[in-house]
């Protein structure tokens, strides 16, 4: 009876408050680090001391796992879901630890000693786990929602003004406190606000030493000074100097600055994954790989001297970040708004989609060096599949000679650190929300048909069929569908031998259906397909044939805004009568390249 009575109650408290939202929900702490399991045992093997980690790291993860909660780090950047908080300490930890170990040669003189050589290790995960706390300096507010707040004013006095109180991140862990608000109120409602311009104030700079004491307990700080001053020093540095400057050297700053640069590098890489599934009802693969290929063969020179596209023997390659304004203004002009411009985000996604491959290291970028002397500059590397088949990139020289480098995680983090920030400083800070849903959120059914032909009587059954092929492969509308009208190529699946690509132009020719010349001679032009290839077709003018949408019939010029979601542009130089002969005419590939 006893044994019953202790489960109901233990699973009472489990409980307690379930309803909150799940990131300002306390956390039971053992729970909870099984939850993040995964990213814990990484962060002990890169630490690689079995014992010191029971004894001295561990329990400072424990702590951190309590101040943290299942809070985020921002409301919708890096690290915004729940629990991302803690999943960026550990992370940033992770990555300092590796980034230290592989700068052991800078500090020979005292790295030697084993002793220090271990104290300084745990320093650079301590930093780390600590590095993200900044959240807490009037970033996040989290307080109760009073159902009537003008009511706490007629009784104003202590205890009543205490109850209240929002989260005060200087007086204890988060865990800690909201358990307590619990245990005198269980139906507590509480809500968590974002300062989106915090109070910049140089004085502040040393809160998060203050934060940092919830998580370095004294015996964990006792051991540190058992090699003397300089760990605790370096461990005060970190929590007190942002940036390292030239009067504070100091290793193992430049190892968390890097650390935390790469744990926020790769989550923004991760975001960009979403961000593919969002707009992936809007057909934003197939668009890019289209300005891309446009791009390619029009604008871009390979292996130009102010060209970022780059082929060696190992591929084919573009500078990045360079790229990524020109792709999202691309992007824009074929109705795609709204999307963050972050290039890391993008490299994430493209990697995702596979439009690029993973670089040597397995990361979204990799580092390129044009000539065997030149410095490495970041790059991405276009997925042969897709790009490698274009005739201009077949004809192309190619260098005989690898451009991927391999550089170590410190140096590739450092040139990336340092690109970063000389663009952001040039052009802000880049934006990292990304859409909360695709433009076009439902699929929408178009039914397509000749207008003013009746068509019952069989009299014109090669025009039906055009029709046919379009309503029953919807998907092949927006390379179709072009600024002039219906783009008809003999490619078309539906031919067969009763109907041949010239018999069906010598109907629509007949029937005055597609484009002439001025010696009445079907008008050929030449397009650009959705692989970046050069085809010869008529075109069905946009006058003979209708659209139905729920029922209703739209015009030539909304259902193209439909389909591109931009206004057609189109290219009617064509239709000038000619002085000289000629049996073939091309658009102006620029339209089809925005």
């Amino acid at each position: 009876m006893i044994s019953l009575l202790s489960f109901i109650e233990h699973k009472k408290q489990k409980t307690i408050g379930s309803h909150l939202p799940y990131f300002l929900q306390p956390i039971e702490v053992e729970d909870f680090l099984a939850e993040h399991d995964k990213l814990i045992k990484r962060l002990k093997v890169a630490y690689s001391d079995s014992q010191s980690w029971d004894l001295r790291i561990l329990p400072s993860i424990r702590e951190l796992a309590l101040m943290c909660g299942h809070l985020p780090y921002s409301a919708n950047g890096v690290f915004s879901e729940a629990g991302g908080l803690f999943k960026a300490g550990i992370l940033a930890a992770t990555y300092t630890i590796e980034i230290m170990e592989s700068t052991v040669q800078l500090e020979k003189n005292i790295m030697a000693q084993h002793l220090l050589q271990g104290r300084l290790k745990a320093v650079a995960a301590l930093a780390g786990m600590c590095a993200f706390l900044d959240v807490f300096d009037r970033k996040i507010t989290i307080e109760e929602k009073l159902s009537n707040p003008d009511s706490s004013f007629f009784h104003l006095n202590e205890a009543n003004h205490t109850s209240h109180l929002a989260y005060e991140p200087l007086a204890m862990p988060y865990t800690t406190w909201v358990k307590q608000k619990l245990a005198d109120k269980p139906l507590i409602d509480l809500e968590l606000h974002w300062n989106s311009s915090p109070p910049c104030n140089t004085n502040r700079k040393n809160l998060r030493l203050f934060y940092a004491r919830h998580i370095l307990l004294p015996e964990t700080l006792s051991w540190l000074a058992e090699a003397g001053q300089f760990p605790l020093m370096e461990l005060m540095k970190c929590l007190t100097i942002e940036s390292d400057v030239e009067n504070v050297p100091s290793s193992v700053i430049k190892a968390r600055n890097l650390g935390v640069y790469r744990a926020c590098l790769l989550e923004r890489e991760r975001i960009g994954s979403k961000l593919g599934e969002i707009l992936a009802p809007d057909g934003w693969q197939e668009t890019l790989i289209r300005i891309l290929r446009a791009r390619i063969l029009n604008d871009w020179a390979i292996n130009a001297k102010d060209s970022p596209l780059r082929k060696g023997a190992d591929g084919l390659f573009l500078f990045w970040p360079d790229v990524c304004p020109i792709l999202i203004d691309d992007m824009k002009s074929f109705g795609l708004t709204d999307l963050p411009t972050d290039p890391d985000i993008w490299a994430g996604c493209l990697l995702n989609s596979g439009i690029t491959v993973a670089s040597k290291n397995n990361d979204a970028t990799c580092w390129i060096a044009v000539t065997p002397n030149a410095k490495p500059r970041e790059a991405i590397k276009l997925s042969d599949e897709y790009f490698f088949t274009s005739g201009k990139i077949f004809q192309a020289k190619t260098i005989k000679r690898d451009f991927e480098t391999k550089l170590s995680l410190d140096q590739s983090s450092a040139l990336s650190q340092l690109t970063r920030e000389i663009l952001e400083s040039s052009n802000q800070a880049f934006t990292q929300k990304l859409p909360t849903e695709s433009v076009n959120t439902t699929h929408q059914t178009f039914i397509w048909q000749l207008k003013g032909i009746n068509d019952s009587g069989g009299s014109s059954p090669f025009f039906s069929v055009i029709f046919d092929f379009i309503n029953s492969h919807q998907e092949e509308i927006p390379y179709l569908l072009i600024d002039e009208g219906i783009f008809l190529t003999e490619s078309l699946n539906f031919l067969n031998d009763n109907l041949t690509f010239e018999r069906l132009v010598t109907s629509l020719l007949t029937a005055n259906l597609i484009y002439q010349n001025d010696r009445g001679e079907p008008l050929w032009v030449s397009h650009t397909n959705q692989f970046g290839e050069l085809v010869r077709g008529v075109i069905l003018k946009p006058n003979s044939f209708e659209v139905q949408l729920n029922g209703k019939l739209l015009s030539f010029k909304e259902i193209f805004q439909k389909v591109h979601v931009r206004e057609p542009n189109p290219n009617f130089s064509f239709l000038k009568r000619e002085t000289e002969p000629s049996d073939q005419l091309a658009f102006n590939f620029d339209e089809e390249a925005k």
